[in-house]
């Protein structure tokens, strides 16, 4: 005691107090989350609306994703290629293939962007890369202009574009590491359906 009042200030032996039982709960915490991984881990898949257990299995890109429902890439989506083949990309042409989500959320499925004109490729439920040379002349440049028009492709009016960084601009769709298309990005909803 007489030793490390001597040699320790009180709020030095404050502060190396709390720095250990800091230390101990993160310690703590780590290893009861290496225990409980196995058992408890549950990812929610936000495309598909769904918990997934642990013994699920995405879909890597590229692959099928008729059984699985799901992709394992963040940025990818299980499109309909033809009837009965699903396939991970992070992007599909509707010039090529059907390009639904047949496994989205309902509400997702509602914006019908495979049924959007002007379209060279889907990055998503709402997001689509438009031909530069369109978006230009016929939309002016503007998403607005084009989820109007992409709302009356499908019968609603009420479509309207989502504001974001680099929508608008010339790009591929997020994840696409071969830049397969390039387009104007545009996102489009419906006032019920974010």
């Amino acid at each position: 005691q007489a030793y490390v009042d001597s040699h320790f200030g009180s709020r030095q032996i404050f502060a190396m107090l709390c720095l250990a039982v800091g230390f101990a709960a993160v310690l703590a915490f780590f290893m009861m989350a290496a225990q409980n991984e196995a058992h408890f881990k549950q990812v929610f898949q936000s495309k598909v609306g769904r918990f997934l257990k642990a013994d699920d299995i995405c879909s890597n890109s590229g692959e099928s994703c008729s059984e699985t429902q799901c992709c394992a890439s963040r940025f990818e989506n299980c499109f309909l290629r033809s009837p009965g083949f699903h396939f991970c990309s992070s992007s599909c042409s509707p010039q090529e293939w059907d390009c639904k989500e047949p496994f989205a959320h309902p509400l997702a499925l509602a914006r019908q962007t495979e049924k959007w004109p002007d379209v060279v490729a889907i990055c998503g439920a709402g997001t689509a890369l438009v031909d530069p040379t369109a978006f230009q002349e016929k939309y002016n440049g503007k998403c607005q202009n084009f989820c109007t028009a992409a709302g009356k492709a499908i019968n609603e009016p009420l479509m309207f574009a989502v504001l974001g960084p680099q929508y608008g601009e010339v790009h591929g769709c997020r994840g696409d590491k071969d830049d397969s298309y390039k387009g104007a990005v545009c996102e489009c909803s419906i006032p019920d359906r974010l």
